[in-house]
């Protein structure tokens, strides 16, 4: 049962900017995946914000390579999935089309998988997993490779200049990023103060 969630954030500091929500990376079993800016919105000082989601699984696939530097990711196709119900599919190039096929009920439940057939091109595109028809993290294509990933659904808050489906480094911004809590509730309050930090509530 998909889950909603709602998080109102509040620009108190003297800065414009973009606060963008980006998630815990999945355990994959390639390399290359690339975290991405899933939410993100601007707001000047004294702006207040509100996100809302839901935690609809899908696959998705886009024309924008994440090797491209300063690409973003926009869902071209997006497909239904769970981690327990179809969550196996295959990518494949007909008549020089990507398109997404046979989606199935894979024996390997908790993780999505997409198969890439033959046709698909090395690099040609960016695959991946999204929530709610937006793309959270991708790969670049490559032929006859298969995709799994665990999608660990925590967030993550963070203020800066983003684009929404920019990829984000990860690594570099969680030291200044906000943990999304929503172990005890699916509404948060969250302020970005004149000092720059996170106040929560």
């Amino acid at each position: 049962m998909n889950t909603h969630y709602t998080l109102q954030v509040n620009n108190d500091s003297l800065q414009s900017g973009d606060f963008c929500i980006f998630q815990t990376m999945p355990e994959i079993n390639i390399a290359n995946i690339v975290s991405l800016a899933w939410l993100s919105k601007a707001a000047s000082p004294t702006t207040k914000l509100l996100f809302q989601w839901q935690t609809d699984l899908d696959f998705v696939w886009t024309n924008a390579t994440t090797a491209q530097s300063g690409a973003t990711v926009s869902a071209c196709q997006s497909w239904p999935a769970t981690t327990i119900k179809n969550n196996k599919v295959e990518l494949d190039k007909v008549n020089g089309a990507y398109g997404f096929t046979n989606q199935t009920t894979s024996d390997s439940p908790g993780n999505l998988i997409i198969e890439q057939r033959p046709n698909v091109l090395a690099n040609e595109i960016s695959v991946g997993i999204g929530m709610g028809g937006k793309a959270t993290f991708a790969v670049p294509s490559q032929p006859n490779m298969q995709i799994m990933m665990s999608p660990k659904p925590n967030y993550w808050l963070c203020f800066g200049s983003f684009k929404q489906g920019e990829s984000v480094d990860v690594a570099s911004i969680s030291k200044y990023a906000c943990k999304l809590d929503f172990k005890t509730t699916t509404n948060m309050a969250v302020s970005f103060g004149v000092n720059n930090c996170w106040i929560i509530g």
